[in-house]
């Protein structure tokens, strides 16, 4: 299916994922808070279920690794405090926070497949 950016919502590529559809579709594009700033795709995501880690984990660019919530969140407040990288990455005093959508795995697989020539 060919469409513009408006049908990339996690939603509507699983929609067409189901129907057996390819999606050539422009990925949403990512912003971050920072000029030329660290965005969502800077982050490693791993929703595999660890003994420290029950909902999976998320690691920043600096390389510090998060617990992910029941909710999808991982805060990484106390290791921003000294990070080297917290200029690039957040401008909050209570450090960084990424949320991790139910459609995070495919949205990054589809913004992948996008970025091929």
């Amino acid at each position: 299916m060919l469409a513009d950016s408006a049908y990339a919502s996690g939603p509507m590529l699983a929609a067409l994922q189901t129907a057996g559809h390819t999606a050539i579709v422009r990925p949403w594009p990512l912003k971050s808070m920072i000029e030329n700033g660290f965005t969502l795709v800077d982050f490693t995501v791993d929703t595999e279920p660890g003994p420290r880690t029950p909902f999976g984990a998320v690691t920043c660019p600096a390389g510090v690794v998060a617990a992910l919530t029941s909710a999808g969140k991982a805060n990484f407040k106390t290791a921003c405090a000294s990070c080297l990288l917290r200029a690039r990455c957040t401008a909050s005093a209570a450090g960084r926070s990424v949320l991790i959508g139910e459609y995070d795995a495919l949205e990054r697989a589809h913004r992948a497949n996008a970025a091929r020539p």
